[in-house]
């Protein structure tokens, strides 16, 4: 662990030594939490965020679709960054991305459909000489 400022710098290892009820630490987005004292508010119960307990638990947490209001609650348990970032993409940017990546592939095809329509029409309605 080191210490930029304010922020306190984890390693993974460092994570995945607090993997029990009773010392319970998850990374999501690149960001060390201690959710140990939430356990038993966590509404799908204590057992679905022990089993991730000391792992970077993003894909999972952006996979439930928890809350904006979750994750302004993610901040009381703060404890620092995790070191290099998150291991794992987020979902909310793979789906932005993949969102973007379609819309222009459907312009493309729409294109090219519009295009060959027109090439088709010319050929069967064109004046021949």
């Amino acid at each position: 662990m080191s210490d930029k400022g304010d922020k306190k710098t984890f390693k993974l290892e460092q994570v995945a030594e607090h993997s029990k009820p009773d010392d319970c630490w998850l990374v999501i987005d690149g960001l060390v939490y201690d959710v140990t004292k939430f356990l038993d508010n966590h509404p799908g119960g204590p057992e679905i965020v022990t089993d991730h307990a000391g792992t970077d638990a993003t894909e999972e947490f952006d996979t439930i679709g928890h809350s904006e209001d979750a994750r302004r609650q993610l901040k009381d348990y703060l404890l620092g960054e995790l070191e290099g970032g998150s291991t794992q993409s987020s979902g909310a940017s793979v789906t932005a991305s993949s969102a973007q990546s379609g819309g222009n592939t459907l312009y493309i095809v729409l294109a090219l459909l519009v295009l060959g329509v027109g090439i088709y029409l010319n050929f069967a309605f064109g004046e021949s000489e």
